[in-house]
């Protein structure tokens, strides 16, 4: 019996978009990096490499983007949105007009997510 051998994967050939958002630290609930979705931009990083596109709907200003930064991504593209606006539609043209193959997200909203 032989060792299974990885296939290359091209990378470049897959178009992956990772939602992300700001979560909530479960004690003293100051804003972070949403924990699942940090899983979603480790697992677009592994498909796609550099070629991971990261999308926030909400505030470019928000200090707890940069943490997704410190995950190795080169940019962090963001959906302007007033507080408390409802994301959706503009994520939907976003994602439609990008032709983007495969969408990533976190399995669940933490409590400032779900809000």
């Amino acid at each position: 019996m032989q060792p299974d051998k990885k296939l290359p994967v091209d990378k470049s050939a897959l178009h992956v978009i990772s939602l992300v958002s700001v979560g909530a630290h479960p004690t003293s609930g100051r804003p972070r990096r949403a924990e699942q979705d940090a899983r979603a931009v480790e697992l677009g990083l592994q498909l796609a490499g550099d070629n991971l596109h990261v999308l926030h709907a909400g505030n470019a200003d928000e200090p707890a983007l940069r943490a997704y930064l410190g995950m190795g991504l080169n940019e962090l593209h963001v959906l302007e949105q007033p507080e408390g606006a409802d994301a959706l539609p503009g994520l939907t043209d976003y994602i439609r007009e990008s032709g983007v193959q495969m969408v990533l997200a976190g399995s669940q909203a933490t409590s400032s997510q779900a809000l």
